[in-house]
């Protein structure tokens, strides 16, 4: 049987799927449509950066861009929604209902709430932990909730509490390199490069998750 490419496994191939464009759709137009759909869903919902931390307000529903969280003594509530979705999407509910669940959140963490928007489709979780971590001040405590692909991001923060040694050491770095080849059918070098770069932020600020 054919060998299945990365396209056709990956997030992009289930949009392709869905939109029945496997067959005409080469791996370039793959990432362009991925693209497309990650900004168009990022404009529908009023998202104007990808990649970016906001802050969650209180009901109703809102988010307001932010450069990075502010240095704080208490934890941090951070919501990391899961592929081809957005915050509202993944745990929109919270904020539904006579009572809504984040007003209980919001007093729990003294309005420490917050979400990170970001590409799913065309961008890897190592990637998006990277750009996570830059918004992120050193030593920051967190309470992850993620939904789905988001728990391989809030997975990558907490590789930075390890106690011992580098989050990534050099023969990780191979190994991940490795097996990205084996899937993709090759790796490129920035690979290799991502993962160092998360290793050497997740140094530099250590987050806390604590939950």
């Amino acid at each position: 049987p054919r060998r299945a490419g990365a396209t056709e496994r990956g997030p992009v191939g289930w949009v392709l799927r869905r939109l029945g464009l496997f067959k005409q759709a080469a791996p370039v137009t793959a990432n362009y449509i991925g693209k497309t759909f990650e900004d168009a869903l990022a404009k529908k919902n009023g998202i104007a950066r990808l990649g970016a931390l906001y802050k969650c307000a209180r009901a109703p529903f809102a988010l307001e861009a932010i450069d990075a969280m502010p240095a704080d003594s208490g934890p941090a509530l951070l919501f990391v929604h899961g592929t081809a979705s957005w915050c509202g999407g993944s745990f929109g509910d919270l904020w539904s209902g006579e009572r809504p669940v984040i007003d209980g959140l919001m007093e729990r963490y003294g309005g420490r709430v917050y979400a990170f928007e970001h590409r799913t489709l065309t961008e890897s979780p190592v990637a998006n932990a990277v750009q996570l971590l830059k918004s992120l001040p050193a030593g920051a405590t967190l309470h992850v909730v993620s939904h789905s692909r988001g728990g391989l991001v809030g997975e990558l923060l907490a590789r930075g509490m390890r106690k011992e040694g580098p989050a990534f050491t050099a023969e990780e770095i191979k190994l991940y390199v490795e097996r990205l080849a084996e899937r993709e059918g090759g790796a490129p070098k920035a690979a290799a490069d991502e993962l160092a770069e998360l290793a050497k932020l997740l140094a530099e600020k250590r987050p806390r998750v604590e939950r």
